[in-house]
């Protein structure tokens, strides 16, 4: 067989996914086309039981752990690697609390002050897809672009640390800010959002023996995921939510003011472990995959519409490659700011079988003709004169 005949089957076989993955996105447009039963309800009618849930929360954690290692040992990771493993493998889950009724119910939460989450009761009877997704999110706030700031503080009795009312004052002039953190209730962001800046607090309570500094803080621009959140930032556009009034009438630090900047990078964090969920558990496909929008369905299936939730879950969730195929669809993501995950791996050399990505696994920022196929791929070809055998 020819150089160039084979060249032609490759082409072919190119042009064939290319056009299925343009013709069967990954939006949720699409996915209501092809499920008309997209918006009937997928709750469990028999919830996961207490150590159903928690065996499920020490797999999702352990699945986000593999994530940073990428196969290393620990002593191999930066420093800032490490500050991010220690906050998520020491996170634990908290208890399960009563929360209504509705959508109310639909809720989970991270307290950054007793490194816990805590889920509402009536999530156990989400579908399995949705609940990993919760979980991987509220464990990732422990490692967003807030928290991460400040340094991984560890209690062995989780006990919730009280900042001195004069330096209360002194933070917030005696404002709403100041009593939260006294009474304990401020939320994740509010105390690490207090917390920066304030090195002698912590290390007071380092010396004081009420914590062990377990990870480093590091400011964004060493941040891990800096580079994802940048992309999804000035890219995509998804961290326009509104800031949180408490902290803007604290200080202006990127990373904690913005609701839609942790939010988004806890999202991050929630879409890689369901998407090694979706690896490890490759019989949950077709309708048992769409259980991972329940959670969403008010939103989803409402006609108001929420278009920017849509294109969230178009840009992060569903732009995962094993998301998407456990969904049956292509990835639909226009910016794939999620292909720059920053862990790797040990380094190995390449193979010469291996030296060129084979068609629809073509890596980094697409080039497109008018149709929307990547036709990057395909100059090479097109620029290859006809060979012998």
């Amino acid at each position: 067989m020819s150089r160039f005949f084979a060249r032609f089957l490759i082409l072919v076989a190119w042009v064939v996914c290319a056009t299925s993955a343009t013709g069967n996105p990954c939006t949720i447009e699409s996915l209501r086309a092809r499920h008309p039963d997209f918006c009937e309800s997928r709750w469990r009618s028999r919830p996961l039981t207490p150590a159903q849930t928690t065996e499920l929360f020490h797999e999702v954690r352990s699945l986000m752990r593999e994530l940073i290692l990428q196969g290393r040992s620990p002593n191999q990771l930066t420093d800032q690697e490490a500050s991010l493993l220690s906050r998520i493998e020491t996170t634990e889950l908290g208890s399960f609390t009563q929360c209504g009724t509705g959508t109310t119910a639909i809720n989970a939460s991270y307290r950054g002050n007793e490194h816990r989450v805590t889920l509402c009761d009536n999530l156990r009877r989400l579908p399995i897809p949705a609940l990993v997704g919760m979980i991987g999110h509220e464990i990732g706030h422990s490692a967003d672009s807030c928290q991460c700031q400040t340094p991984h503080l560890h209690t062995g009795a989780r006990e919730r640390l009280q900042i001195p009312p004069a330096q209360l004052r002194r933070m917030s002039n005696g404002g709403d800010l100041a009593q939260d953190l006294q009474r304990g209730t401020g939320s994740l962001h509010i105390v690490s959002h207090a917390l920066l800046g304030q090195d002698r607090l912590w290390q007071d309570w380092a010396r004081e023996g009420k914590v062990e500094v377990r990870g480093i803080a590091m400011p964004l621009s060493e941040y891990p995921l800096n580079g994802i959140r940048m992309c999804l930032a000035n890219q995509a556009g998804l961290m326009t939510a509104s800031t949180s009034p408490q902290l803007a009438r604290s200080r202006d630090d990127h990373g904690c003011n913005s609701m839609g900047d942790y939010e988004t990078m806890a999202d991050v964090w929630g879409a890689y472990a369901l998407e090694k969920y979706f690896e490890r558990h490759p019989e949950l496909q077709g309708t048992a995959a769409l259980g991972m929008f329940e959670n969403r369905k008010h939103e989803l299936c409402s006609p108001k519409g929420y278009p920017e939730t849509e294109r969230k879950l178009a840009e992060i969730w569903m732009s995962r490659p094993a998301t998407a195929r456990a969904l049956g669809c292509e990835p639909a993501s226009q910016h794939r700011c999620l292909d720059r995950l920053p862990f790797r791996g040990p380094a190995t050399a390449p193979s010469p079988a291996t030296a060129i990505n084979p068609p629809c696994e073509e890596a980094g920022p697409r080039s497109q003709d008018r149709t929307g196929l990547d036709v990057r791929w395909l100059r090479g070809f097109l620029n290859t004169s006809p060979g012998g055998n």
